[in-house]
């Protein structure tokens, strides 16, 4: 295995279903959500996984849901030095991908992937899974809508998208979806310097299938603040029910499970969030939070203590006042 490729990877063996944030995701209404391997040292990151919000140790419903490659100007780094070198490794490892197994019975490996890791790119060369590609960049985007017409069986994912907007007609047109922050309005690099807040509106208006995340304006994982993502979008003219499905059903859709997450319908999972007024206003809050039929609790780290020291005691002199 090369240093550019650790496909092996999965991201549900990394995942601690314990972790604080899931909590805090849960009490902000958050019911499900994407598990995805860090790229790291390298631009095909491995297979990403879905899991729920319980926090229970069996929370995970998908290990292998999805292959994640970052093709961005940091992906471009990875490989080389150069976007272009991303573009060929990738060509090569899905090359030696299609032709798995034959081509390793009659080689020792590939051109640039051994045979375990072609073993595991070959459910997305077949379409099985999305390959998600990291990039902002419109002239990356036009690339992957390329690479996507010249592999028909894979279906492409753009991940990111601060520049989609430039090039929505041909992502409508190509069909590939855009997991886009419609928060992301500043330029942080050479790769978003067209970001807008009207992104998000001018892709729904285009026909894009579009899911909302809020990684792309926070170095941390934060998706408790989703629904506040998509009041910014409505905000800045998108459709409330587009940004709304943005949140349910389309990223159920995106990740090939949307015949049983995201909606409110027979056959569906019981997830339920009950919220004391519109759930795109930041000032709404979820009152009840109901996972596979299962009401949760709506306690965290951080309610625990705000409960701890929020008394506050006469007797005791403040350290400082205003």
């Amino acid at each position: 295995m090369t240093a550019a490729s650790p496909l092996r990877e999965c991201g549900a063996d990394g995942f601690n279903p314990s972790a604080t944030h899931i909590d805090s995701a849960r009490l902000e209404g958050v019911t499900r959500f994407a598990v995805h391997p860090t790229t790291g040292s390298a631009i095909l990151a491995g297979r990403g996984a879905l899991a729920d919000a319980t926090g229970s140790e069996d929370s995970l419903f998908a290990t292998r849901q999805f292959m994640l490659v970052d093709m961005s100007q940091s992906g471009g780094r990875t490989a080389g030095g150069s976007r272009t070198a991303a573009w060929a490794f990738l060509r090569a490892a899905i090359e030696d991908a299609r032709f798995y197994p034959g081509r390793f019975m009659s080689h020792h490996e590939g051109d640039a992937i051994d045979r375990y890791d072609a073993a595991a790119l070959v459910s997305a060369v077949r379409g099985e899974i999305p390959l998600i590609m990291l990039m902002d960049r419109a002239a990356d985007i036009r690339r992957a809508i390329a690479f996507a017409d010249q592999y028909p069986a894979i279906r492409v994912i753009i991940a990111g998208g601060a520049e989609a907007h430039l090039v929505a007609d041909e992502l409508a047109d190509a069909s590939i979806p855009v997991i886009y922050d419609p928060m992301r309005n500043l330029p942080d690099s050479f790769d978003t310097l067209a970001s807008t807040n009207e992104g998000a509106s001018i892709l729904h208006e285009a026909g894009v299938q579009l899911a909302y995340t809020t990684l792309g304006s926070d170095l941390y994982f934060n998706p408790r603040l989703l629904a506040q993502h998509a009041g910014i979008a409505v905000a800045h003219g998108a459709d409330w029910a587009d940004a709304f499905r943005a949140i349910t059903l389309t990223p159920a859709e995106i990740y090939g499970v949307g015949d049983r997450f995201g909606a409110l319908a027979s056959g569906y999972a019981a997830d339920v969030v009950v919220w004391d007024g519109d759930p795109l206003e930041v000032m709404s809050a979820p009152t009840s939070v109901i996972i596979n039929g299962e009401i949760q609790s709506l306690e965290t780290r951080q309610t625990r203590l705000r409960d701890r020291y929020a008394e506050i005691v006469d007797e005791h002199q403040y350290a400082y006042e205003h």
